[in-house]
């Protein structure tokens, strides 16, 4: 499956320094591990109140376009 992430997305998503090009056509695993990768992003980026960052608020825009697939 194929997944436009706009330039923000994308910046947020090769932060986390995945082993494959999300930018490509994902096959079930790569999948996975994007959504499993992102998880963890927004629970590293919460504040002291546990509310989403700006950081996580951007990695909280990528689990929506997830979770449409």
């Amino acid at each position: 499956m194929k997944i436009d992430f706009d330039e923000k997305e994308l910046s947020a998503i090769k932060d986390l320094k995945l082993p494959f090009d999300a930018t490509a056509d994902l096959n079930d695993d790569e999948y996975f591990l994007l959504d499993e990768k992102i998880s963890e992003a927004i629970m590293d980026h919460l504040d002291k109140n546990y509310d989403s960052t700006p950081k996580g608020k951007q990695y909280e825009s990528i689990m929506d376009k997830l979770s449409q697939y």
